[in-house]
C-alpha cells in the first residue's frame, strides 16, 4: 500500500510556519510590502525584479520565471521542450486545498487560474496532468482538458486530445490529460479507456498488468509514480514505458522518508526554517528546494534494475497539488504554489518539433533528461554515442561490435539564470548499468571538463549525471550560504544502450 497521506506533509508546513514566527517575531501575517503575489491575469509581471520596497531582499533582484526553451541550444535538429510530469488540477479530489470543486460542483477557478499562470510564468511547454482515480473516473474526458478562455483544442483523428494555452506573455503551452493510478501513471490519455462509464472506477483501480495495454490503446505513454515504494518484480511485470526516478512529495513526506528513503523524517526542518523568514536578508524562498533536495536511491536502484532488463525512461515527478497550507512566504506566495514547484525542476524532452505526438514519442523512447532548474537553467548539454557513422541519441541502441565512442558536452547556465561573480563548479559523471543492474562509474569528470570520444568497451546502459556546486547562488542564500552550497545533481540523462 503506497503512503499517499498528506497529513504528515501538512504537519511539516505547520512546523515551518511556527519557525517563521520564531525567526521574525516582529512580522505580521501579511507578506512584506515588496511581495509580488502570483497574478493569474498578469503572469508577465513576474518577470519584473523587486521594486525595492522596505522589505525588499538586500541581495540582487530575483526573477521568479524561467527562460523560454526556444532560447536554449539545439543539437542535430533536436530542441528542448520543458515538460512537467505528474501534476494535479481541479480534476483531482485533493488538489486546491482539497476543494477542486465548489458549491454545485463548480470548478475552483481561482486555483485553476493559479495553475495556468504558473505554467505561463515558468514557461512550461507541456504539462502532463495526472489526475486521481476517484475524480478522473467520474468526469467526462472533455472536462479533463480544462479548456478555458481562448485555448486551442488539439485534435487527433477528429477527437480533442489536448489544449494549447496562449499566455499573455506570448508563451504557449500544452495541457495534456493523464492519470495517477494505483499501479501506473498514464501520460497523454487521448480518451477514457474502453468500457462503460459506470465501470471506469473499477477499471482504473485495477493493479493487474492487463490494464497497461488498455491505457496504451487509449493513447497513453505508461509510466509509474512513487517508485521508492515499489518492488522491482512488480515494476517488471507491468511492461512500463518509464518510471519516476525522483518524486518531490516523497522527498518531503516524513513517513516516506523514514520508511522508504532511509532519511530522517524531519531532517530538513532546520535547513528550511530560514526560508520562512520575512527578514530582508533571508534566503530567497524559491531556493528552499536546495535545503531539502536528496536523491531517491531506491528509485534509482529500481531504474538500474529495469535498465538491465531492457529500455526504460526515467523522469522526475513534481506531484503538484497546491494543497498543503496557504502560508505565505516573503515573496507573497504560498510555499507549495504551482509556480514555485514548477520552477524547481522539469523534464527536458528533445524533439524536432514541439508537437504533442513528438513529445509523447520522445518520452516513450527516453529522449529526455531531468533538469533541476532550482540551480539555474542549463543550456548546451549534449550526450550522444557515435558508432561507425551513426550518431545515437538518448533512448537509442548501438552494437559493441561497431566500436562506439561516447561524448558529452558540458552544460552552462543560461545568461538569464540567477548568477553572481562566483561561478558554479560543473562536472560530468558517466555511469554504465550492467546486466545485473549494478551501476559503475565509467568516468568522473573534472569541473569544467567535457568528455569527447570515450571508447566504450562493455555492453550496458550508459547514462550521464551532471553535478553542480552552486557557488553562484550565494547572494540569494541568506546569512550563511555555505550550508546550502554543496555538490548536487543538476541533470539526470536517460540512457543510451550498447548491446
Amino acid at each position: 500500500m503506497l503512503r499517499r497521506s498528506m497529513q504528515p506533509y501538512l504537519r511539516f508546513v505547520v512546523v515551518v510556519a511556527v519557525a517563521a514566527l520564531l525567526l521574525c517575531a516582529c512580522s505580521d501575517d501579511k507578506p512584506g510590502a515588496d511581495a509580488r503575489p502570483l497574478d493569474a491575469r498578469n503572469e508577465s509581471a513576474l518577470d519584473a525584479p523587486s521594486d525595492g520596497g522596505p522589505d525588499a531582499p538586500t541581495g540582487p533582484p530575483w526573477v521568479a520565471t524561467l527562460p523560454p526553451t526556444a532560447s536554449l541550444a539545439t543539437h542535430r535538429g533536436l530542441r528542448v521542450v520543458r515538460t512537467i510530469v505528474h501534476s494535479h488540477s481541479i480534476s483531482s479530489h485533493d488538489a486546491c486545498d482539497g476543494k477542486p470543486r465548489l458549491a454545485n460542483d463548480a470548478p475552483n477557478e481561482p486555483c485553476l487560474q493559479d495553475l495556468r499562470a504558473a505554467v505561463c510564468a515558468t514557461r512550461i511547454d507541456a504539462l502532463m496532468l495526472t489526475e486521481h482515480i476517484d475524480s478522473l473516473s467520474k468526469r467526462p474526458y472533455a472536462e479533463l482538458l480544462v479548456q478555458r478562455d481562448d485555448d486551442t483544442l488539439i485534435k487527433k483523428a477528429g477527437s480533442d486530445v489536448a489544449v494549447q494555452m496562449h499566455c499573455k506573455n506570448g508563451h504557449e503551452a500544452l495541457f495534456v490529460p493523464g492519470a495517477e493510478l494505483n499501479h501506473s501513471m498514464p501520460l497523454g490519455l487521448e480518451r477514457h479507456v474502453a468500457g462503460a462509464a459506470a465501470d471506469l472506477p473499477s477499471i482504473y483501480s485495477s493493479i493487474d498488468p492487463s490494464l497497461v495495454p488498455k491505457l496504451r490503446d487509449a493513447g497513453a505513454v505508461v509510466m509509474i509514480a512513487h517508485t521508492e515504494q515499489r518492488k522491482i518484480d512488480d515494476l517488471k511485470a507491468h511492461g512500463l514505458d518509464g518510471i519516476e526516478i525522483y518524486n518531490l512529495h516523497a522527498n518531503l513526506d516524513p513517513n516516506i522518508r523514514a520508511d522508504f528513503l532511509g532519511l530522517p523524517s524531519f531532517g530538513y526542518l532546520d535547513a528550511i526554517a530560514p526560508f520562512a523568514s520575512r527578514k530582508a536578508n533571508a534566503p530567497e524562498p524559491d531556493l528552499v528546494f536546495a535545503a531539502f533536495f536528496e536523491e531517491a536511491k531506491p528509485s534509482l536502484d529500481n531504474w538500474h534494475a529495469l535498465l538491465a532488463a531492457g529500455k526504460m525512461t526515467g523522469v522526475a515527478g513534481t506531484d503538484a497539488h497546491q494543497n498543503v497550507l496557504d502560508f505565505k512566504l516573503r515573496d507573497g506566495e504560498r510555499l507549495d504554489s504551482y509556480r514555485r514547484m514548477y520552477r524547481w525542476f522539469s523534464n527536458f524532452v528533445l524533439v524536432a518539433s514541439p508537437e504533442l505526438d513528438a513529445i509523447k514519442d520522445a518520452l516513450r523512447r527516453g529522449r529526455s533528461y531531468v533538469a533541476f532548474e532550482t540551480y539555474g537553467t542549463p543550456t548546451g548539454f549534449d550526450f550522444f554515442v557515435r558508432a561507425n557513422s551513426t550518431v545515437a541519441e538518448m533512448g537509442d541502441e548501438v552494437a559493441l561490435a561497431d566500436a562506439p565512442t561516447l561524448s558529452v558536452a558540458l552544460p552552462k547556465l543560461t545568461s538569464d539564470s540567477p548568477q553572481s561573480a562566483t561561478a558554479p563548479e560543473i562536472a560530468l559523471r558517466v555511469l554504465r548499468v550492467d546486466a545485473a543492474g549494478m551501476a559503475h562509474v565509467v568516468r568522473e569528470g573534472k569541473p569544467g571538463e567535457a568528455i569527447t570520444d570515450l571508447a566504450l568497451t562493455d555492453t550496458g546502459a550508459y547514462r550521464v549525471e551532471v553535478h553542480i556546486t552552486p557557488h553562484h547562488l550565494a547572494p540569494w542564500l541568506g546569512e550563511d550560504p555555505s550550508r546550502y552550497i554543496a555538490k548536487k545533481v543538476w541533470i539526470y540523462s536517460n540512457a543510451i544502450y550498447v548491446r
